[in-house]
């Protein structure tokens, strides 16, 4: 599928405008801008494209320009994902502190739900995060078991 639409691009005509560089299919497969330097190395090698120093020159910079926005694109995704998985990692170390904070108030004789209900209530009524507050429990926890 890909590859059909790289040769349409690469046969149409006429040649790919700077737009078209920027172009990309649904994969984010930037097509036009391999396809346009196809299509100037094909009309070079037969005869019938640029030839002076000028044209090539502004052909080496339009590509130039596709692929440095490619890299910039890429960086920013690459940015992103690593923030999403930052923040996906502190929520997972969030919520093992909760279970840990929960099993502790659980072995007070109380059950699952309210072992949870109390730390909710507890965060809320003191403006803390879940979190924070599980945290402060297991280091009353260990402080307690250390004496």
């Amino acid at each position: 599928m890909r590859y059909t639409k790289f040769l349409t691009v690469l046969f149409a005509e006429p040649f790919p405008s700077p737009e078209d560089y920027l172009t990309e299919d649904e994969d984010g497969f930037r097509l036009a801008a391999v396809a346009a330097l196809a299509k100037a190395i094909l009309k070079i090698h037969n005869g019938d494209g640029p030839t002076d120093n000028g044209s090539l020159a502004e052909a080496r910079r339009t590509i130039s320009a596709a692929i440095h926005n490619d890299e910039q694109i890429l960086r920013a995704r690459i940015a992103a994902l690593e923030a999403e998985i930052t923040s996906l990692k502190v929520g997972m170390e969030d919520r093992k502190l909760i279970e840990q904070a929960k099993g502790v108030i659980m072995q007070t004789g109380v059950g699952e739900r309210e072992a949870y209900r109390r730390l909710q209530t507890m965060a809320s009524k003191n403006n803390m995060k879940l979190a924070v507050l599980a945290r402060k429990v297991l280091e009353l926890t260990d402080l307690f078991e250390q004496a």
